[in-house]
């Protein structure tokens, strides 16, 4: 294998809806059809897969196209996104950062003594699947067990969180029983497509942003941090973490 080879792969993929262009992505071309459900989820474009009449990759890879109900040239128009501080350069609609958040409802529960475990379990599993070294990788895991339901990889670590989101909507998951770990920071947009899944615990062995705790103090989501520090991070909603 040459040196070019074993790098992560890039690509820049055109996301079509409605026949119209709505997003150039960065992305890994790995689980592109999830990809393009969580990222047209996490915009509020769809809010469930049975607004997706027709989904398909080109045979190039690297067009994603969406025939998706309700959705008419003036409403794309209206699509503002925000350039976020993801790598890769995420997008997410302007609107979410200005719309009222709605409170996440689950009674779920989990000990804090088990999250670092999801993680190791979540890299476990990348180094047995994943195509080459330096991709971000996120686990939609489920119950107080937490079972490892969806693993995703990318260069993007919003694209990893869009693509196990994705996976959960294509496989009929309940998402208020579930936790997403993530190998990135977690950031404000990442915090908003979580809150609008419905997640309500996010771990990552990185850090939180402001505006991350803040989505997370106004929906109740509980953000757990640093969990590969001595000093790790609970933010907001902690009754859902038990120590």
């Amino acid at each position: 294998m040459s040196e070019k080879q074993a790098l992560p792969q890039e690509v820049l993929i055109r996301l079509f809806v409605n026949g119209n262009i709505i997003s150039h992505l960065l992305c890994t071309p790995a689980m592109l059809k999830e990809l393009a459900v969580g990222w047209l989820f996490g915009q509020g474009m769809i809010d469930g897969i049975n607004e997706i009449n027709a989904l398909g990759v080109c045979d190039n890879g690297r067009d994603i196209s969406a025939q998706v109900a309700g959705q008419d040239g003036e409403s794309m128009t209206r699509y503002h996104p925000v350039t976020t501080s993801g790598c890769s350069g995420g997008q997410i609609g302007v609107d979410a950062y200005l719309e009222d958040l709605a409170s996440v409802a689950s009674s779920l529960r989990v000990e804090l003594a088990g999250l670092p475990q999801l993680m190791s379990a979540m890299f476990r599993r990348l180094d047995d699947e994943r195509p080459s070294a330096g991709l971000h990788c996120a686990a939609l895991a489920c119950g107080e067990e937490m079972k490892v339901e969806h693993l995703a990889w990318d260069v993007g670590r919003h694209n990893a969180v869009d693509k196990v989101i994705g996976a959960g909507l294509l496989s009929g998951i309940k998402f208020d029983n579930c936790v997403i770990a993530t190998s990135g920071r977690i950031s404000s947009d990442m915090a908003l497509k979580t809150a609008r899944a419905g997640i309500p615990i996010v771990a990552t062995q990185r850090s939180v942003t402001t505006m991350a705790a803040n989505i997370a103090d106004a929906t109740g989501i509980a953000i757990v941090g640093r969990l590969n520090k001595p000093d790790r991070l609970i933010v907001d909603k902690c009754e859902r973490i038990i120590q």
